[in-house]
């Protein structure tokens, strides 16, 4: 049986997923919008405890404050995703 992902886990795949999307020359609206569709179901790692913080997060309108908390929660430098929110 496989074990629940953990924080950094979890985050290191919604980055991953970003930074995929963005490769594909996505802009970053449109990571945004795909990162809320997984942010929605979303119960991995504890990224998002409550459904206070996951309507914050697909109310936000800028791809960079989900990223930030992405990397808060999952306890990975800022430095990972910088160029996303460039794209």
């Amino acid at each position: 049986r496989r074990r629940p992902a953990g924080a950094e886990e979890a985050a290191r795949f919604l980055l991953d997923y970003a930074e995929a999307m963005a490769a594909k020359r996505l802009k970053p609206r449109q990571v945004l919008a795909r990162l809320k569709q997984l942010i929605k179901p979303w119960r991995a790692g504890g990224l998002v405890p409550d459904e206070r913080l996951r309507l914050e997060l697909l109310r936000g309108l800028e791809l960079e404050p989900v990223l930030d908390h992405i990397r808060r929660k999952g306890g990975i430098s800022p430095n990972r995703a910088d160029d996303l929110a460039d794209g």
